[in-house]
């Protein structure tokens, strides 16, 4: 099957689409993890009612599982060039998601203590810097955008800056608040990449694959 002949067009469109759908999986989950997580803030500080921190308890576990379906999106995106870049990156978002759900889990219990919540959480932050900047191997690997990478890349670094110890933290959390939204602008691409043939050029493409098909194949 050369690159030129129809049945490499079919199947190359037809890896596009799945391509598509992981793109769009991880995509929409994010947007939806954005929508969830700025109430689920609100929700959790220390002045927060009783009823206020299980309310954040449960939209943060919300969080998590969208945290799971978004590794699931960016593995299938990355898997079939870089295996072991796309597992690594699942395995750590998957990790964080873990910590951040057990967190979440101490605001529905009597006792509920939103400090408590808030170390843990910032603890799993280490665990999502460090996914972020190997996921930007993985994009990069796939070759995204040069834009989306770097971005995603210095996310990661922002969090895990954010993450240091008071004597080290040498660069004000505010002015790591930008590179921290590196990952909307994943969000975004994720959202246009991999344009697909409609249908009707695919099955035009499928019937041209079975009639110049070598019957000796």
């Amino acid at each position: 099957m050369t690159p030129n002949s129809p049945s490499f067009a079919v199947e190359a469109a037809t890896e596009s689409v799945v391509a598509r759908r992981y793109a769009r999986l991880a995509a929409w989950s994010l947007l939806v993890l954005a929508l969830v997580a700025i109430p689920a803030s609100m929700l959790t500080t220390a002045e927060a009612t009783p009823l206020g921190l299980i309310a954040g308890g449960v939209s943060f576990g919300l969080a998590a599982v969208l945290d799971v379906v978004v590794a699931w999106g960016l593995y299938g995106l990355i898997r079939g060039t870089a295996p072991l870049l796309g597992a690594a990156s699942l395995a750590l978002r998957a990790a964080y998601a873990l910590v951040l759900a057990a967190a979440a889990a101490t605001l529905l219990f009597p006792g509920r203590d939103a400090a408590v919540f808030h170390r843990w959480w910032s603890e799993a932050l280490i665990i999502f810097g460090v996914h972020l900047v190997v996921t930007a191997f993985a994009l990069r690997a796939i070759s995204a955008p040069v834009i989306v990478w770097l971005l995603t890349g210095l996310a990661g670094l922002a969090y895990l800056l954010d993450a240091l110890p008071a004597p080290l933290d040498l660069i004000p959390t505010i002015a790591l608040v930008p590179f921290e939204l590196g990952e909307l602008v994943l969000m975004g691409w994720l959202f246009v990449a991999y344009r697909v043939p409609g249908r009707r050029a695919l099955r035009r493409q499928q019937r041209l694959s079975a009639a110049t098909a070598d019957p000796a194949e």
